[in-house]
């Protein structure tokens, strides 16, 4: 019996265009292989309020992604807690913090650049980064440390990613 996967993809008020198409190919690929797919995001709910407070437009969308969304997917996973062949993917690194709701849980993550992270912390002096977004890359970057399977769209990247994780890094394939 071959697993069902899920893919958890971007917030789609983020308009991350590419990160869209990549999930939606990820999704044809695996489909045309027999496996049972299907997608989730975060939903557009307290970021519908942007309209109204323009200037608060990325917070409210952070409520949705990482308040309400991590209450949703754990929902998800206790609805398939029995299957036994279920697979998570997290199609973009970007959404590394799910992967703590997703513990127990068979799961793998692309990632497609560690850019923002370097940035974060000061290894991009070109490309500074706020506090909250240093914060936040933290975070991502805990959640990569927390998968046991990562797999990288280039070598340099996959050489990028081992040496910010370290020596405990879970298995990274290119």
């Amino acid at each position: 019996m071959k697993p069902k996967i899920t893919l958890i993809t971007n917030y789609a008020p983020d308009e991350q265009e590419s990160m869209s198409r990549f999930a939606e190919m990820v999704r044809i690929a695996m489909s045309e292989r027999g496996f049972e797919v299907d997608m989730i995001r975060p939903a557009d709910r307290v970021g519908r309020l942007r309209h109204l407070f323009p200037c608060c437009g990325k917070w409210l969308g952070y409520v949705d992604k990482y308040v309400i969304f991590p209450f949703e997917l754990r929902k998800h996973v206790r609805r398939f807690h029995k299957e036994e062949a279920h697979v998570y993917h997290i199609t973009d690194h970007s959404n590394a913090v799910y992967s703590f709701v997703l513990r127990g849980r068979a799961r793998v993550i692309t990632c497609h650049d560690v850019l923002a992270i370097r940035s974060a912390r000061g290894e991009i002096p070109e490309n500074p980064t706020g506090a909250t977004g240093r914060v936040l890359q933290k975070a991502i970057l805990a959640g990569l440390k927390d998968m046991p399977r990562l797999v990288c769209v280039s070598r340099n990247t996959e050489q990028e990613l081992r040496r910010l994780i370290g020596p405990d890094c879970g298995a990274i394939t290119t």
